[in-house]
């Protein structure tokens, strides 16, 4: 029985937003994204595990981190740990960072999108402070 791809991409954020991850972080996700195709237009994306991906198999490739690897992530950066809940009458999910509640990001379908552009915005401002 094969994996079943659509089970798979519903498990991480979608490729856009994964684009935006800076070099370098989520190095050791488990699954990734990666680019086939010739460079003549036909290129095509495939979410596929990290451990068979070859440094020099596919031109580019972007981490495509989980739920729980992006609360790790947090946890990692010392951020109090997130968390997921559902919010308003829209039933959006909202993921709440910090002891106030102040920072927060919605989607309205996948939670792991949510953390992970609350994960982009926090990193962001880290990085104008820096």
């Amino acid at each position: 029985m094969g994996v079943n791809r659509r089970r798979l991409e519903d498990l991480v954020p979608p490729l856009e937003l994964c684009q935006r991850i800076p070099a370098g972080a989520f190095a050791d996700s488990a699954l990734v994204w990666v680019v086939v195709g010739d460079g003549s237009g036909g290129e095509r994306w495939y979410l596929v595990e990290r451990k068979n991906v070859g440094e020099t198999k596919y031109p580019e490739i972007h981490p495509a981190p989980t739920l729980a690897e992006i609360l790790a992530a947090f946890r990692n950066e010392g951020v109090v740990y997130p968390t997921a809940a559902f919010a308003n009458q829209a039933f959006k999910w909202l993921v709440l960072c910090g002891e106030s509640g102040d920072d927060f990001a919605f989607d309205d379908e996948n939670v792991t999108t949510a953390a992970l552009k609350l994960w982009l915005e926090l990193n962001e401002r880290k990085e104008e402070n820096a």
